[in-house]
């Protein structure tokens, strides 16, 4: 693959790790394009694309536990991407999480997140009555705990 070279040139790039990764998921190549992704990330944690595609391939692989949380990432870091948003928002629908999923959707569409004044402040936001954490945060923590995302 040609861009194996301009890695070799630039092995600590994660822009090149990511392309990488990018090409291999799109021949379906998942297995091969999440270590391109994790190394992506492992040199920039910050940025948003490997979150995104790292995401993306394993929703591919039908892990939503892995998928979710780096989708999430991604936002977290690039919120008002509206791919990022409308794929969140696809695979929350896909796990019944449909709150989740309309606000992603919505902001996909809309192009900007809800404001305080629409019940959903800065450092309040989505929080739950209860437990006071948002939804995301569950969602994360489930996954980091090996629990399934999806309450059947």
């Amino acid at each position: 693959m040609a861009f194996e070279k301009a890695v070799a040139l630039e092995p600590e790039s994660a822009e090149l790790q990511d392309e990488v990764g990018f090409l291999l998921a799109v021949m379906n190549r998942h297995d091969e394009a999440i270590p391109r992704f994790d190394k992506a990330i492992g040199l920039n944690p910050n940025y948003a694309p490997a979150w995104y595609h790292i995401g993306v391939a394993y929703w591919l692989k039908q892990d939503p536990n892995s998928a979710i949380p780096a989708a999430l990432k991604a936002v977290q870091l690039d919120g008002k991407n509206p791919e990022y948003r409308f794929r969140l928002g696809a695979m929350f629908y896909e796990v019944s999480h449909d709150t989740e999923a309309i606000e992603n959707l919505k902001v996909a569409v809309e192009g900007e997140p809800r404001r305080a004044e629409e019940g959903q402040g800065e450092e309040g936001e989505g929080a739950d009555q209860a437990g006071g954490t948002s939804s995301r945060e569950g969602l994360a923590d489930r996954a980091d705990q090996g629990r399934p995302l999806r309450d059947d």
